[in-house]
């Protein structure tokens, strides 16, 4: 049963409705599995969307979406939100990569 409530949240974040890919960031209640289809999550449309997934990667996953929006860094449509993301978290500071650090 919850392995079909979080197939429906995942293909939720693909909906037309931004509202409805808003309410899809849930997906972030179930931890560190989450992060790699929040981390994707992160090229949305809508820039609230995005923000929102940010938040979500942060406040409910925490330390465990750092390696993942680090990755994401690389990436010209979402490094403006993993940034965000990963200064919320403090991770920025661990991350010892010199072609994202400078």
């Amino acid at each position: 049963m919850i392995e079909q409530e979080i197939e429906e949240l995942i293909q939720a974040l693909q909906d037309d409705d931004e509202d409805v890919r808003w309410d899809a960031a849930a997906l972030g209640k179930i931890g560190e599995k989450a992060v790699p289809v929040l981390t994707q999550a992160l090229q949305d449309d809508d820039e609230d969307v995005c923000y929102h997934v940010a938040v979500v990667l942060v406040g409910e996953i925490g330390e465990r979406a750092v390696p993942a929006l680090i990755q994401a860094l690389q990436d010209e449509d979402v490094r403006y939100h993993a940034a965000f993301a990963l200064r919320g978290s403090g991770g920025g500071s661990t991350c010892s990569d010199p072609s994202i650090t400078g």
